[in-house]
């Protein structure tokens, strides 16, 4: 049976390689993270440079990845996996209606919950993969 493991990311646990690591050697097929947007503890909720740090932190688990696969090893973080489909596929990242994603609510806190998702995923899975080669290589 494969397992898959998405981690919703706070402020107290940033440290995404060192857990990326840990769920992989648990024995997880697949290892994903998810910031926290809302919450009703606001110590719990994701604040602009909490979200900075998560970045580099996922950038940081991209480049083990391409490390990883580099070397013709298999690397089961399912981030970079969903980014490398997105840029290969050359679908554009949609914002999507805001209670799609985060059910009923506040509509204006909504509509920042999803910009700032939306403004996240891109700065992931967009401007920051570094490409691999050319296939004419």
């Amino acid at each position: 049976m494969q397992v898959s493991a998405r981690v919703t990311v706070t402020p107290q646990n940033l440290e995404l390689p060192k857990t990326l690591e840990e769920l992989i050697a648990r024995g997880f097929h697949t290892v994903g993270f998810s910031p926290m947007l809302s919450s009703p503890s606001a110590t719990l909720e994701m604040s602009r440079g909490d979200l900075g740090v998560m970045l580099e932190q996922m950038i940081a688990c991209g480049g083990t990845f391409e490390e990883a696969i580099l070397k013709g090893a298999r690397y089961p973080f399912s981030n970079m996996m969903t980014a490398m489909r997105i840029r290969c596929s050359g679908i554009r990242v949609k914002r999507k209606q805001p209670s799609t994603i985060f059910g009923p609510g506040n509509a204006r806190g909504s509509r920042n919950i999803a910009r700032r998702r939306h403004n996240f995923i891109r700065a992931f899975a967009i401007d920051s993969i570094r490409p691999f080669g050319e296939i004419d290589r």
